[in-house]
């Protein structure tokens, strides 16, 4: 077991212990103290679970998706980003061939929803160099096809324009467009939140 595996396992440990003495009672007896222990175990077993599936790649037909995290201010890739950007791509690309590949990126704001209201120019610009990050690391690094980002910091990107539209406006909107756009990856390109980036990678089976 790995360090950081360590310190999730006694981080764990130290909440759900007087979870499962309260449950269970004092550990006056042989029975109480093992199944005061069954339960520490398998309530920890069941967090760990929970926070590991909040870290894997969302797949939704012929979708992968996954999200990024900047630090305030920054638009550095963390090891952890880059290994999540890695992570979605290769997922995609053992399901099929890489059809498309889109990033929406936020600064560390959220685009107001009135069009009349626009973020500052540094609030703009850092989401520019965010996107303009991932599409290098993905582009030059992992080798992957063309990448297209879109800012969430400006009304100008189709996807600010349409996140808070109804059902049935959306559907008429996507169907105008020429990429043809599905509902499920507009979903999940505009799931995301001030200083992250969303990326959605299009793979179909290989003939």
């Amino acid at each position: 077991m790995n360090m950081i595996q360590n310190i999730k396992k006694r981080t764990l440990l130290t909440f759900v212990m007087p979870l499962a003495l309260l449950i269970c009672g004092p550990a006056d007896a042989k029975g109480k103290t093992s199944a005061a222990k069954e339960a520490v175990n398998e309530t920890a077993q069941s967090i760990e679970q929970t926070l590991d599936l909040r870290n894997q790649v969302i797949r939704k037909g012929n979708l992968h998706a996954g999200s990024v995290t900047f630090s305030e201010g920054s638009a550095l890739l963390s090891d952890e980003a880059q290994e999540k950007l890695r992570e979605v791509y290769n997922s995609a690309m053992a399901a099929g061939k890489i059809d498309d590949i889109q990033v929406s990126v936020w600064s560390d704001s959220n685009l107001p929803n009135s069009s009349k209201i626009e973020l500052s120019k540094n609030e703009k610009e850092l989401a520019t160099r965010r996107g303009n990050e991932i599409k290098k690391f993905l582009e030059e690094t992992v080798k992957t096809p063309s990448v297209q980002t879109f800012s969430m910091a400006e009304h100008a990107n189709w996807i600010a324009r349409l996140f808070n539209t109804d059902s049935a406006e959306l559907k008429s909107s996507l169907a105008r467009r020429s990429d043809k756009t599905s509902e499920a990856k507009f979903y999940f390109l505009r799931d995301g939140g001030p200083s992250t980036a969303m990326i959605v990678i299009e793979s179909n089976k290989r003939n």
